[in-house]
């Protein structure tokens, strides 16, 4: 297996560690999406500049880190819209809604940085397309509907693909890998201080958080460990390889979701293993298998 598909590889499966998680995490102990994206870009601030610190080199301002900076915005917003999805779907349904990200990849990467791909490979990102949209089928009282979480995953998906694109292009002008994406993540955590100037909501948001029990606050801790775990690897990759192949590996979420689900709810109550109800499955692996169809085509 070579450096970049081991890489491609690790970051959706760290990805899904933090999925089932994080629906715990939303649904029993931090009912406020605010909350959680607030927490979670704070924790990934200060952590990059001790790192940074210590292991980055010295780098000029320049438009290059401003970028670097924006990407990494980009990259936590969508946060919100995630933490809100899980409010109302399964996390392995709102990984398979999530695979529209190799899609806009695409458009962003050859729309800005000229990355082009063959006709065989547009077809695949079709097939993967499709198989997003068909997941966020659901019928609900004997009707029909599309997901309320399909929309907010769609705009999320959107804002990390356009972070993967200039975190691609940018990072290139760097002197190496670890100083980019720390300056990276340091952008990621930005969001979390414009929270200072709002006293009343940052008072609203710390009290989530003090009467956070142990547990909680160990999912918290293992969520962020596997989400920043997931990040490098998949940041790494893309210094690797196009960004648009890259991205299409995150394909494989989904399963990995579903098997990691099923093994942490036998230690963690308040993950609740998936539905395997015949109607939601079904729909669900005829998701993944038009996916996966579209990764194999696409190799």
């Amino acid at each position: 297996m070579n450096t970049w598909l081991l890489f491609s590889l690790l970051g959706p499966m760290f990805w899904a560690m933090t999925n089932p998680l994080d629906a715990a995490l939303r649904r029993y102990f931090v009912r406020d999406e605010i909350a959680l994206t607030w927490f979670l870009t704070l924790f990934r601030f200060v952590l990059a500049v001790i790192l940074f610190f210590i292991f980055g080199d010295v780098v000029e301002f320049n438009w290059g880190l401003v970028a670097l900076f924006i990407a990494g915005t980009l990259w936590t917003l969508p946060l919100y819209f995630y933490f809100k999805a899980l409010e109302f779907e399964e996390p392995s349904r709102v990984a398979l809604f999530n695979q529209v990200l190799p899609v806009f990849v695409l458009l962003i990467a050859w729309f800005f940085i000229g990355e082009m791909l063959s006709a065989n490979q547009l077809f695949a990102f079709g097939l993967i397309f499709i198989g997003g949209i068909l997941a966020a089928f659901k019928r609900i009282n004997k009707k029909w509907h599309i997901s309320q979480a399909f929309p907010l995953i769609i705009f999320a998906a959107f804002l990390w693909a356009s972070s993967d694109v200039m975190f691609k292009h940018f990072s290139a002008q760097f002197p190496d890998f670890t100083s980019a994406f720390l300056l990276y993540f340091i952008g990621a955590g930005l969001p979390a201080l414009i929270m200072f100037f709002f006293p009343k909501k940052s008072f609203t948001i710390l009290e989530s958080y003090k009467t956070l029990s142990f547990k909680g606050w160990m999912i918290l801790f293992s969520s962020m460990f596997f989400g920043i775990a997931g990040s490098a690897s998949f940041a790494y990759a893309l210094t690797l390889g196009e960004a648009s192949l890259t991205a299409v590996l995150i394909g494989l979420q989904p399963l990995f979701v579903f098997v990691f689900g099923w093994i942490l709810s036998v230690f963690i109550n308040e993950v609740k293993p998936e539905s395997l109800k015949s109607e939601s499955l079904v729909f669900k692996l005829m998701s993944l298998f038009i996916i996966l169809a579209g990764l194999f085509y696409l190799n």
